[in-house]
């Protein structure tokens, strides 16, 4: 069975250009990995699409492996603190 690359709580980039086809998906920017549609929907196919939460903008899916890039491992307190300041500001 194949490994996945990215585990929750990574900080990665979202590449500039994701393809045509995603066009209309948020890029360009940082995020922190949720799980692998694996991680979330079960089991042992699709672990190169992602669940993301981007920066600013809450959670999105499906993001393809190769169209983020590592920055760091281990940002559950990052996200918690963006989750933070995205709920004060809907209030």
């Amino acid at each position: 069975m194949e490994k996945q690359k990215y585990v929750k709580g990574d900080l990665v980039k979202i590449a500039k250009n994701l393809g045509p086809c995603m066009k209309f998906f948020i890029s360009d920017c940082e995020a922190i990995v949720i799980g692998s549609y694996a991680d979330r929907v079960g089991g042992d196919h699709k672990k190169d699409h992602y669940t993301l939460h981007i920066k600013g903008h809450s959670q999105h899916s499906w993001y393809k492996e190769h169209q983020l890039t590592l920055i760091a491992h281990n940002q559950l307190e990052l996200l918690k603190k963006w989750e933070e300041e995205e709920e004060k500001e809907e209030r």
